[in-house]
């Protein structure tokens, strides 16, 4: 397994998709915060947001 580390802002729609799709499996819903399945429209605005907001962590 090869694991590579990206800027998230700068992946492209198949890459989100997957990441996605990743995110809404059951048992990774289960472990999060929010466990309501995440819609690409949803996870686009959230993009938008932390786009906005200098990239991510600081």
């Amino acid at each position: 397994m090869k694991i590579y580390l990206l800027n998230y802002l700068n992946l492209n729609d198949t890459q989100h998709a997957d990441l996605l799709a990743i995110r809404n499996l059951p048992h990774i819903k289960a472990l999060s915060a929010n466990t309501d399945e995440i819609t690409m429209q949803t996870h686009k605005t959230w993009l938008k947001t932390l786009s906005q907001n200098g990239g991510g962590f600081k």
